[in-house]
């Protein structure tokens, strides 16, 4: 499966895409929730550049960033560790997953 869309739409939709997929983009500070994201089954990409990451994605411009997996287990903590669930949080505790490989604590939220 490939499936590109605007990266409001992919966090949105986190929970119902394919937990062994991996997400790809094309900016890391996910300022822009219309940026394109790509979401893919790595497994399924046999053609391959230098680095091994999926031609289709880097040909495109697309970089590596977190699978899908690692992103329904971020919702999951913020959602069980906050009372208003918000898009913005989320990024923000994707953000910060990014940055320091651990998950962020709700005292956290005001400092990142």
């Amino acid at each position: 499966m490939r499936l590109e869309q605007s990266l409001e739409i992919t966090l949105n939709s986190i929970d119902n895409l394919p937990w062994d997929h991996q997400v790809f983009i094309t900016d890391f500070s996910l300022s822009n929730m219309g940026q394109l994201v790509l979401v893919i089954d790595d497994d399924e990409e046999a053609e391959r550049d230098l680095n091994d990451d999926p031609v289709f994605a880097t040909s495109r411009g697309f970089r590596s960033f977190l699978s899908v997996k690692q992103l329904q287990e971020i919702k999951e903590n913020l959602v069980n560790s906050e009372y208003d669930f918000s898009v913005e949080k989320f990024v923000e505790a994707i953000l910060y997953y990014h940055k320091y490989d651990a998950f962020i604590r709700q005292w956290q939220l005001t400092k990142v």
